[in-house]
């Protein structure tokens, strides 16, 4: 009898590759315990109960005894279970799927396939692939079929998966998430991701991602947020055109996100960025970024700006994380503005609310002034490696005035700086004079980021 209820089930599920053949109501459930898969060394899952409904048949199998536990075996093309009374495979029309994943280990899960979707849902699921790491407890999982994507098929759950799905936690303690790690975190030129991730969905052109927590680990500096909601354009994905590298970089080209809260922390200099992400957008070749608010501190001082608005050209080819690739595509097009700046010499009392600025809820910014501030309506216009510059500058006794002057634009990526060469100024009061701009600039701006060596102004970044 039971040798009879393993033929059956194997022909089933080999033979169910066509949804117009199938009906609608049939499906296939599995409860598994446990199951581990490390190619063929150690590969094994064990289940509680297999049922089946398929076309007025039913079978129900029950592992009360493990009489049906098995091994995961993957050979070429062919990936199934073999045990001493169970025998079960797929013929793989793709292994690209298959082959990312080297570990998985998942327990205490409920698989249920129906031609129109698939439902998976669990308490503890892994997987490690290279430079990739990816686990998830109390999750659930829901891909949608079509008339002509079958979900009882292997090319169909991939599809399907790859592009109308949902992704969550059941949320039983109220802090579980999909924790992704990405990259690798000690090559010099690579990037390093850990994310926490609350839902993720996938549809045929789009990807959406909320997350709690994010560390992005690139040459230079690490960045880090909190809450942040992610948007990128994608195209249909099936198990022929799986390329991460060009999901990436349609992502890199094509997508909306906030976030209340980002840090940009320098490795060397020891600076810190503060900003709240009202919008960040990249979509025709170019990129814009609004903030409330963004600050940059030191162990010597802070500087405050308001109502920042950041648009600039952006090469294709450019990752959104190469800054001092996306600093040359703003220097060739683009500008800046903000509202205020507001500097205060603290000692680094603003720098040291940096190292749990993530874990508590202080705002860096709540006690500057825009009262105290020394520059209002800063606005630079880049283009072509020139860059125009207007602002009202707090003068002693005269107030705010007006001042603009003309610079050539120099961007060493190596050491990353800017240098910014004036060559014409206009002052307050109809003075032009080159010399007497710098001298106030020498007087009033100089900090750890900014230096100023004769016409020259000098930005670290």
């Amino acid at each position: 009898m039971l040798t009879n209820a393993s033929i059956s089930l194997l022909l089933l599920l080999t033979t169910a590759q066509t949804v117009v053949a199938q009906n609608q109501s049939n499906y296939i459930q599995l409860d598994i315990d446990n199951a581990s898969y490390s190619g063929n060394v150690n590969s094994q899952m064990k289940f509680r109960q297999m049922s089946l409904s398929w076309n007025g048949l039913n079978v129900e199998i029950t592992n009360n005894d493990e009489i049906f536990n098995s091994n995961i075996v993957r050979r070429n093309k062919f990936f199934g279970l073999i045990g001493d009374n169970l025998n079960v495979g797929f013929q793989l029309q793709s292994t690209a799927v298959i082959d990312i994943i080297k570990d998985l280990e998942l327990s205490s899960s409920n698989l249920l396939l129906n031609p129109l979707f698939l439902s998976f849902s669990g308490e503890d699921f892994n997987a490690k692939g290279e430079n990739l790491n990816f686990s998830i407890k109390n999750y659930n999982l829901y891909c949608q079929g079509s008339e002509t994507v079958d979900m009882t098929s292997l090319d169909g759950i991939t599809k399907g998966c790859l592009n109308a799905s949902f992704l969550n936690t059941s949320e039983k303690s109220g802090s579980e998430t999909i924790k992704l790690e990405t990259g690798q975190k000690s090559a010099e030129s690579a990037i390093y991701i850990s994310s926490n991730i609350n839902e993720l969905q996938l549809g045929e052109e789009s990807l959406e991602v909320v997350t709690s927590k994010n560390t992005i680990d690139i040459p230079g500096f690490i960045i880090e947020t909190n809450v942040a909601n992610l948007k990128c354009a994608k195209s249909f994905l099936n198990a022929d055109n799986l390329d991460f590298d060009s999901i990436f970089k349609t992502c890199n080209n094509d997508f909306s996100a906030d976030t209340p809260k980002i840090i940009l922390k320098d490795k060397e200099e020891e600076t810190r960025f503060f900003g709240r992400v009202n919008k960040g957008v990249a979509a025709n070749e170019r990129i814009q970024f609004i903030l409330p608010e963004g600050q940059i501190a030191d162990k010597k001082s802070a500087t405050s700006l308001l109502n920042i608005n950041l648009a600039c050209y952006k090469d294709p080819e450019n990752s959104i994380f190469d800054l001092q690739g996306i600093i040359g595509d703003c220097i060739s097009l683009g500008s800046i503005k903000t509202s205020h700046i507001i500097t205060n010499e603290d000692k680094g009392r603003t720098y040291k609310l940096y190292e749990r600025l993530m874990e508590v809820n202080v705002n860096p910014i709540a006690g500057f002034s825009t009262a105290n501030a020394s520059v209002k309506d800063f606005h630079a216009y880049f283009k072509d490696n020139k860059v125009t510059i207007t602002a009202q500058v707090k003068v002693p006794v005269l107030g705010f005035q007006n001042i603009s002057f003309n610079a050539d634009v120099t961007h060493n990526k190596d050491k990353k700086i800017i240098i910014l060469g004036v060559n014409s100024a206009k002052l307050p009061l109809g003075i032009s004079s080159v010399n007497f701009l710098m001298k106030q600039l020498k007087k009033h701006l100089v900090n750890s980021v900014v230096s100023v060596e004769g016409n020259k102004i000098i930005v670290q970044l």
